[in-house]
C-alpha cells in the first residue's frame, strides 16, 4: 500500500550535498545583498534508499528550490544579479504565502509519509497546525543563514524577502492604530524577542539542515498522533528516524557530543510551540486593532470540510 514515491522518491545526492561553498556574510543589517553560509557537506551516502530522515531532507530542498523559482518568476529582470532581499509588504507576504502553502501540501504528499494515505477531511486537520510550525522552524532556519549577524533584525520570510518588527507594524495595523507606533511594536515585541532567542540558540548550536528535517516530521508526527491517524505507522517511522537522527549526530559529532547535540535540537520544539501560541494571540489582537485582517486558510479549508471530517481511527490503526 506505501507509495514507492513516497518511501523512495527520485534520489539525487545533488541535491543534498551543495558542491558550491560560498563566504560567511561581511554586512551590517543596513545591506541587503547576502550569501548563504554553509553547512559542513555532509555524506547523505550513509543513508539507505529507504531512509526517513534522506526523504524528508529531499522534501525540503525541494521545497527550498520552488520558493526560489518563485522567486526568479516574479523577478525576471533581476535574474543575472546577486540575490538582494526586499522588505515584503503585506500584499507581498498575502500572495507568496499563498502560493506557498500549495508547495507545502505537494511536500507532505511526497516526502511525509503517511500523509499520501489520507483522505482529504484528515489532511485538513492536519495541514494549518503542521504549516505554521514549519514555516516558523524554516524560516528560523533562513534567518541564521541568510542574516546571522546578531545586530541584523531583519526575519527571512520567503525566498528574496524579509520583515522587521517595524515593516510589520506600519503593515499589519490600521492607519488609526499606527498613530501610536511605539505601543504597536509593544503588543508584537514578545514573538519578535522568542523569534530572535530561537535564531541565536540555532547559531550557537550550528543548527543543521538534518537537524531541520528530524524536528520537522516530529511535528508531523505528533499532529497526526493528535488526530490519531496512523498511530502505528507514525510510531514505526518516528522509531526509524530517531535511530537515523542518532547516528547521523554521532556520525558527525562523536559519541561525546551525541547526547548534547541530540539534546539542544529537541529543545527548539518548546520555541516553535510557544512561537505558535504568540502568533495566535496575535492574530486575535491584530483582529481587535484592525479591520483588514485575512486569513489564508479561509479559501484554502473550506467550513465544511473541516467540521464534517471525522477519521475512522479503527480503519487506519487495522489497516496499518
Amino acid at each position: 500500500m506505501r507509495d514507492d514515491l513516497v518511501r523512495k522518491g527520485p534520489i539525487k545526492h545533488h541535491q543534498f550535498v551543495k558542491n558550491e561553498i560560498m563566504e560567511p556574510i561581511q554586512s551590517s543589517s543596513t545591506s541587503s545583498q547576502v550569501q548563504i553560509i554553509p553547512n559542513p557537506v555532509q555524506n547523505f551516502d550513509n543513508f539507505n534508499p529507504d531512509s526517513i530522515l534522506r526523504r524528508i531532507l529531499q522534501g525540503i530542498n525541494i521545497y527550498m528550490n520552488s520558493q526560489k523559482s518563485l522567486y526568479n518568476i516574479e523577478n525576471q529582470t533581476k535574474m543575472f544579479t546577486p540575490l538582494e532581499f526586499m522588505p515584503a509588504n503585506k500584499s507581498d507576504c498575502y500572495r507568496l504565502e499563498k502560493n506557498c502553502i500549495p508547495m507545502i501540501n505537494s511536500m507532505l504528499n511526497e516526502y511525509f509519509e503517511p500523509y499520501n494515505l489520507m483522505n482529504p477531511s484528515e489532511k485538513a486537520l492536519i495541514i494549518k497546525n503542521f504549516t505554521t510550525k514549519y514555516s516558523f522552524l524554516f524560516r528560523c532556519y533562513q534567518t541564521s543563514k541568510f542574516f546571522p549577524h546578531p545586530n541584523d533584525n531583519r526575519f527571512f520570510t520567503h525566498y528574496g524577502y524579509y520583515l522587521t518588527n517595524d515593516i510589520f507594524v506600519l503593515e499589519c495595523f490600521s492607519d488609526e492604530v499606527k498613530q501610536n507606533k511605539d505601543e504597536c511594536i509593544r503588543l508584537t515585541e514578545s514573538m519578535w524577542q522568542i523569534t530572535k532567542y530561537t535564531i541565536n540558540k540555532m547559531l550557537k548550536q550550528d543548527f543543521r539542515e538534518v537537524d531541520l528535517a528530524a524536528l520537522v516530521y516530529i511535528i508531523f508526527a505528533q499532529e497526526c498522533q493528535r488526530h490519531k491517524l496512523y498511530s502505528q505507522l507514525i510510531e514505526r517511522n518516528k522509531s526509524q528516524l530517531f535511530e537515523e537522527f542518532h547516528q547521523d549526530i554521532v556520525n558527525t559529532f562523536g559519541f561525546d557530543r551525541a547526547g548534547i547535540k541530540f539534546a539542544n535540537v529537541l529543545t527548539l520544539l518548546n520555541d516553535t510551540l510557544e512561537i505558535q501560541k504568540q502568533i495566535y494571540e496575535t492574530r486575535i489582537i491584530g483582529n481587535v486593532f484592525t479591520k483588514e485582517s485575512i486569513d489564508l486558510w479561509d479559501n484554502l479549508l473550506p467550513r465544511n470540510v473541516v467540521e464534517n471530517s471525522s477519521p475512522n481511527d479503527q480503519s487506519t490503526e487495522n489497516e496499518h
